[in-house]
C-alpha cells in the first residue's frame, strides 16, 4: 500500500510508535532523559540500542521511499478546485476550513450516521468567516488532542503510554489526508479513516476499560450496557449500509438522503437513471444538481445531453452554452470554477447539436477547434471535428482528421462510418465501402450504417452486391 496510497507510508510511523511505547514500554519523559544522558551509547541496554537501530532503518526507508515516489510521480498531481473547494479560499479561511474538516472526520468516527461516498463541492459549506460557529468546534477538537498528547508526554505508566500511542496512531495515519503537507483531491473521504479508526478504537476501548475498572459496580454495569447498545447500533448500521452498497443507484439514493445538497451524488444518480431510460427523472435530478452546484460544468454538460435525448433541442443548447460560459470563467481566472479534461465534452456536444443545421456549421467547427486545442488526443473530439469538416465540404482535411480519429480509437464504429461518408462525398466509393463494412462489424445491425451501406451497394453494377443490398 505504501507504493499506491499516500496513507501506506504512515504504517512506518505506527511501527516506530508501537516499538517505542508498547514493546519497550517507554514514555516521552524517559526518552528525553535518555537523549540528555551523558552515557556512551555502548552502555545503553541492548534492547534499547536495537530499538534505536530499527528506528533509524525505518526512517531511512521512508526517505528512500519518498524520493522514489516523487520520481515515479514526475509531476505534481492536479485536480479541479471542485474536488477541494477550499483551495480557492484566501488565508486564513482556507486553513480554518481544512482544520474544521479534521474535526468533521472525528465526528464521523464518533457518530457515523450520515455517510456518503462523496463529499465534494459544496456538500460541506466553506468556512468563510472568523465568526463561523464551526471554528469553535475546531478549537475544542484541537484542545482535546493537545490535552491527550500532553497527558502522554508528562504522565508515566501504562495509561500515558496507551493514550499517547493511540493518539499518535490516529493522527499520524490521518496526516496525509489532512491538507497539512499538500492539498488533496477530495474534501472528506471515509476510506482515509480506516487506519485512524484503529487508533480511535484503541483509545475508546481503553477509556471504557478505565471506567469499568475504577468506578462503582452500578456505574460500571451502566457502562457495559451502553457499550453493548453501541455495538448493536453500529452492527445494525453496518447491515443497513451493506444494503445501500448493493448497487450504484441505491448507494447514490442513500447519499442524497444523508446529504440532500450533494451535487455530485445528484449528478451520479441522474446519470444512472438516464442509463435506465427514465430521462424525465434524470432531468429533474440533474437540474437539482446544477441548482445545488451552480458552477458545476459537468452537470450542465450532462444536463444538455439528457435534454437532447428527449428532443428538447433548445433547452439542451442552453445547457451546453451554460457549461461553456463556466469554462470561460474558469480560464479567465475565477478560482472557484474547476475545469477538468472531460469538460471539453460541452464543446463537442454543442457542435454535434449544431452540425445538423447548415447555417450553424461554422460555429460548430469553431467549437470543435476549441475542443481540439484543449484535447488533441481525445478521439471523440477529433472524430466530430472530421465530420464537421466533411459537412463543410473540406473533404481532404476531413479525411486527414478522421484518419487520426480512427488511429486514436480504432474500435469506435462512428470513426469508420464518418470516414466512409467522407470518402463517398469525395468520390471514392471503393474505400467508402470498406469503411462502412468496418463500422458495421463494430456496431452490428446499426440502422443508419446498414442503410448507408445498402444505398452504396445499390449503386454498384455487381450483381452480388445488389443482392447483398436487398438482404440488408
Amino acid at each position: 500500500s505504501a507504493l499506491s496510497k499516500e496513507q501506506g507510508i504512515t504504517a512506518v510511523a505506527v511501527c516506530i510508535a508501537l516499538d517505542f511505547f508498547i514493546v519497550h514500554k517507554m514514555d516521552v519523559s524517559l526518552a528525553v532523559k535518555l537523549l540528555n544522558t551523558t552515557q556512551p551509547k555502548e552502555k545503553l541496554p541492548q534492547s534499547l540500542r536495537n530499538m534505536l537501530r530499527r528506528g533509524f532503518i525505518l526512517a531511512a526507508f521512508v526517505c528512500c521511499f519518498l524520493v522514489l515516489r516523487l520520481k515515479l510521480m514526475r509531476e505534481k498531481p492536479t485536480f479541479a478546485v471542485t474536488a477541494n473547494p477550499a483551495m480557492a479560499l484566501e488565508t486564513p479561511y482556507r486553513q480554518l476550513h481544512w482544520a474544521y474538516l479534521s474535526a468533521f472526520n472525528v465526528w464521523l468516527l464518533l457518530a457515523p450516521s450520515l455517510l456518503s461516498p462523496e463529499y465534494a463541492m459544496g456538500t460541506i459549506p466553506l468556512v468563510t468567516s472568523l465568526t463561523d460557529p464551526r471554528n469553535l468546534v475546531t478549537l475544542v477538537f484541537f484542545a482535546a488532542v493537545t490535552v491527550a498528547l500532553l497527558y502522554g508526554a508528562v504522565g508515566s505508566g501504562v495509561a500515558s503510554k496507551i493514550v499517547v500511542f493511540a493518539t499518535a496512531f490516529t493522527i499520524s495515519s490521518y496526516l496525509p489526508a489532512s491538507n497539512v503537507f499538500f492539498p488533496v483531491g477530495f474534501v472528506v473521504a471515509e476510506r482515509v479513516l480506516y487506519i485512524p479508526s484503529m487508533g480511535f478504537c484503541l483509545l475508546t476501548g481503553y477509556g471504557v476499560w478505565c471506567i469499568v475498572r475504577r468506578n462503582a459496580l452500578h456505574f460500571s454495569n451502566l457502562t457495559k450496557l451502553f457499550l453493548a447498545c453501541l455495538v448493536v447500533i453500529h452492527s445494525a448500521k453496518t447491515l443497513s449500509r451493506n444494503r445501500e452498497w448493493l448497487s450504484e443507484t441505491t448507494l447514490y439514493q442513500a447519499a442524497i438522503r444523508a446529504r440532500p445538497n450533494n451535487g455530485k451524488m445528484l449528478h451520479n444518480l441522474a446519470t444512472e437513471t438516464a442509463k435506465q431510460g427514465d430521462y424525465a427523472l434524470a432531468e429533474e435530478l440533474m437540474l437539482r444538481a446544477t441548482r445545488a452546484e451552480p458552477l458545476y460544468i459537468t452537470g450542465f454538460s450532462d444536463l444538455g445531453l439528457i435534454l437532447q435525448r428527449q428532443g428538447k433541442v433548445r433547452e439542451a443548447e442552453e445547457a451546453y452554452r451554460s457549461a461553456i460560459k463556466l469554462i470561460n470563467r474558469g480560464l479567465s481566472g475565477d478560482s472557484f470554477v474547476g475545469i477538468m479534461a472531460k469538460d471539453v465534452n460541452a464543446y463537442t456536444r454543442l457542435a454535434v447539436l449544431l452540425k445538423t443545421n447548415s447555417s450553424h456549421l461554422h460555429e460548430a467547427y469553431s467549437l470543435c477547434q476549441t475542443a481540439f486545442e484543449k484535447a488533441p488526443t481525445n478521439a471523440k473530439v477529433v472524430r466530430e471535428t472530421g465530420d464537421v469538416l466533411r459537412r463543410l465540404k473540406q473533404f481532404g482535411k476531413a479525411r486527414e482528421v478522421l484518419l487520426r480519429a480512427v488511429q486514436l480509437d480504432p474500435k469506435n464504429a462512428f470513426g469508420h462510418f464518418y470516414m466512409g461518408q467522407t470518402l463517398i462525398d469525395a468520390g471514392d466509393s471503393a474505400q467508402a465501402e470498406s469503411s462502412y463494412r468496418r463500422a458495421l462489424s463494430l456496431a452490428k445491425n446499426h440502422p443508419t450504417m446498414t442503410l448507408e451501406l445498402a444505398s452504396l451497394l445499390q449503386r454498384s453494377s455487381d450483381s452480388r452486391k445488389l443482392l447483398e443490398s436487398e438482404q440488408l
